[in-house]
């Protein structure tokens, strides 16, 4: 009993702790968004979310009360920012527009609930990979301009990093996001275009392979399993 007691004001005083400074996959996107972004347009307005969204994490980590529910939130919150400021910057860079968006969405947010209970870098890793895949689409989309490319690129991170992780869920997960972002894009009139855009997932999820997030070991040692990791 005294020992389930210790652990829970652990986690208790860890929810409560002062969040993060922003990480480099939160504040990098947006602030390099911003600038391709003003560049084209000479538009403070057209700026202003990606601004706004460094100052929310500023303000995370100096004024927002903490809880459970607060850090999930920011600990998700750079795939939010991308999916919402994505048109503004594909319309300014004259790239095509993504078909279908609430879809995309539906099925990235269906892609992370099998993370929301496992160890914190798991969830961290995939939110990063995620973010990866978002700028090297980017990429993909000039050398192979087609709105059904994210569809691709995004699902098939997903399910690389579910497979590979092998979650509750990704027995399940990791084939249906393959069919989705594969099988879909192909029914919606991709062809060999969308292996450019399957490159841009596979380099991702790569990445986060190679180089996962790294976390303190004191931090680690205070939140076992609690989902997302809350303090690195």
């Amino acid at each position: 009993m005294g020992g389930l007691m210790g652990a829970d004001l652990r986690r208790s005083v860890v929810y409560r702790a002062p969040a993060q400074w922003p990480r480099g996959h939160e504040s990098i996107p947006p602030l390099v968004l911003a600038l391709l972004v003003f560049s084209r347009t000479r538009s403070l307005a057209a700026v202003a979310p990606a601004y706004g969204y460094v100052a929310y994490l500023l303000l995370d980590r100096f004024l927002i009360p903490q809880s459970r529910f607060v850090k999930r939130i920011r600990n998700v919150s750079p795939i939010a920012f991308l999916m919402a400021y994505a048109p503004v910057v594909l319309g300014t860079l004259g790239l095509p527009a993504v078909p279908a968006p609430a879809a995309l969405v539906a099925v990235m947010a269906g892609a992370l609930l099998p993370f929301l209970y496992e160890r914190g870098r798991t969830v961290l890793d995939f939110v990063r990979g995620v973010v990866l895949a978002a700028a090297l689409e980017l990429g993909a989309l000039y050398l192979a301009p087609t709105g059904i490319g994210p569809h691709v690129a995004l699902p098939l991170f997903a399910a690389a990093y579910s497979w590979q992780k092998r979650t509750a869920f990704s027995s399940c997960a990791a084939p249906l996001l393959a069919v989705y972002a594969l099988g879909g894009a192909w029914l919606l009139g991709g062809r060999f275009a969308i292996v450019i855009h399957a490159a841009a997932a596979l380099v991702a999820w790569l990445g986060v392979s190679l180089f996962p997030y790294r976390v303190r070991a004191q931090a680690q040692e205070e939140e076992p399993q609690t989902g997302l990791h809350l303090r690195d």
